[in-house]
């Protein structure tokens, strides 16, 4: 397995920046999901696997072949752990917060209409090539850094990803794109918090952590989506019930804890409507297949 690495020059950022990671073979690591990161799929697709509270596997991301996964949490949320499977080569960019602001505000002032939000993209091979010639320029030299004008020419190849979310962002709320794209980034870390997390959040609380108000958020949320954020709320700790029901032989009334059910019956009701069974009688379903 060869690793490299590089960053962005400390004077243009306060900590370590811009960093980026090219991994050729097998791995099976963990990633910490409190920081701004990428992964760009090369020549083979990657898997990352979401871990619960009980070592369970939550959910697989299959990101493609030239294809990118951006995590960005909202800060102050820690998402669950983790792994990456790969047998092919990846990239893996880690941004600072700071970093991330700046990348923000560069793509800003180009007037772009896309970037890196959160979630899964095709990754354009102009940017792919950007990456893997500063990796085989890091393989050269033990510590090698980026200019800002490198990071310039990052967030400009980075405006390249995305169009197909120009429907989205046409359906964001703002005098310019700058303020669009804004409102659509903290609404796609908002709908990563949903879809990722194992936690139970109040959509007042996920209204605080957009910075917006609870009917902005409710409102802007369902425009932009189409749908609300308690009905991705609700199917997220459906599924995750279910999973638990048939891969893991916990008791209902374990399920119903775990997947931040306050109430059984409100639970059994929830998932009869989902899977057109009762809890109990999936259980039982499970263990004879098994």
């Amino acid at each position: 397995m060869e690793c490299y690495s590089f960053t962005l020059s400390s004077t243009h950022a306060g900590d370590s920046g811009l960093g980026l990671g090219y991994v050729s073979g097998s791995l099976d690591s963990v990633l910490p999901t409190h920081q701004p990161c990428i992964i760009v799929a090369l020549r083979q697709a990657v898997t990352l696997e979401l871990c619960g509270e009980f070592g369970e596997i939550e959910q697989q991301i299959e990101v493609p072949a030239f294809a990118s996964f951006c995590l960005h949490a909202p800060q102050g949320f820690a998402l669950p752990t983790m792994r990456v499977r790969c047998r092919g080569p990846f990239l893996l960019i880690r941004a600072s917060v700071v970093t991330w602001r700046v990348l923000s505000d560069l793509l800003q002032q180009a007037k772009s209409q896309a970037g890196f939000y959160p979630g899964s993209a095709p990754v354009h091979r102009a940017l792919a090539r950007f990456l893997l010639r500063h990796v085989n320029a890091a393989r050269r030299a033990p510590r090698y850094l980026l200019e800002l004008r490198d990071l310039k020419e990052f967030a400009a190849l980075s405006a390249l990803q995305n169009a197909h979310y120009s429907e989205m962002l046409d359906r964001c709320p703002g005098r310019s794109i700058g303020q669009r794209m804004q409102v659509l980034r903290r609404l796609f870390s908002i709908q990563q918090v949903i879809l990722l997390s194992n936690q139970r959040t109040a959509v007042s609380d996920l209204a605080i952590l957009a910075h917006f108000s609870r009917a902005y958020f409710m409102s802007t949320y369902h425009e932009v989506f189409q749908t609300t954020a308690h009905a991705q709320m609700l199917e997220r700790r459906l599924q995750r019930a279910h999973k638990l029901l048939c891969e893991q032989h916990l008791s209902v009334a374990e399920v119903t804890l775990a997947a931040g059910f306050e109430d059984r019956s409100n639970f059994s009701r929830s998932y009869q409507r989902r899977f057109g069974m009762p809890p109990s009688r999936a259980k039982i379903a499970s263990k004879r297949a098994a």
